[in-house]
């Protein structure tokens, strides 16, 4: 009973923790991914990685290209964007496949390889960067290789 007590206190003083510090402002971050021959991405899966050194931790603002190849990010609300900063960007783009290749945790249509290879998929090194600012359009276009 005690350990049970411990365990729920516990979760509330990181509920409490969690609610303190800074206010975060996002603004919209929104973009376009195509391959060098000019095709939309579409279902490409965009990170971005904050790179300044104390917001590593930080949330990172996701986005799923629409068949345009269109996204717009979300950090903490379904579209509100990323928080100002520098950031590194991945993009995974996997191959939908038929649908006899389903595995019981899927959650949607199946998928298969990154059809960017990997290339754009290493947040450690991350070959492509963007900068968001407040009060200005931030407005990506990321052209990839296949």
């Amino acid at each position: 009973m005690a350990r049970i007590i411990f365990c729920c206190a516990l979760a509330a003083g990181t509920l409490v923790l969690a609610g303190c510090g800074d206010d975060v402002t996002t603004t919209v971050a929104s973009g376009t991914v195509r391959t060098d021959s000019g095709t939309p991405c579409d279902g490409a899966l965009v990170v971005f990685h904050p790179q300044e050194s104390e917001r590593v931790n930080d949330p990172k603002p996701v986005a799923t290209c629409d068949d345009q190849g269109k996204f717009t990010l979300t950090t903490f609300q379904k579209d509100d964007g990323a928080e100002p900063g520098k950031y590194g960007v991945t993009v995974v783009w996997q191959a939908k496949v038929k649908a006899g290749r389903l595995s019981l945790s899927s959650e949607s249509e199946p998928v298969g390889k990154d059809q960017l290879k990997g290339k754009y998929g290493k947040p450690a090194s991350p070959l492509l960067t963007a900068e968001v600012t407040a009060g200005s359009p931030n407005t990506f276009e990321f052209i990839v290789e296949k």
